[in-house]
């Protein structure tokens, strides 16, 4: 059994939070990482860096890019 220890492709798909939004953390790495709230997603950047942005997990397009984290 391996060790899931997060990094590229060690996220898991969240539930959609508030109106069926979820928070996209996209790595300095191309690795992106669904979250339920915007303040996991924040603490995932500070930890790796990269972009944040809320998608519509259905379709993954982005409803509203976040510019404070760019």
């Amino acid at each position: 059994m391996g060790c899931n220890c997060g990094g590229r492709g060690g996220g898991r798909a969240t539930r959609p939070g508030a109106a069926g939004t979820v928070w996209r953390h996209t790595d300095k790495y191309g690795g992106r990482v669904d979250y339920a709230s915007e303040s996991s997603a924040r603490v995932a950047q500070r930890a790796r860096g990269g972009t944040i942005a809320q998608i519509d997990p259905r379709t993954g397009a982005t409803i509203t890019p976040n510019a404070k984290g760019r």
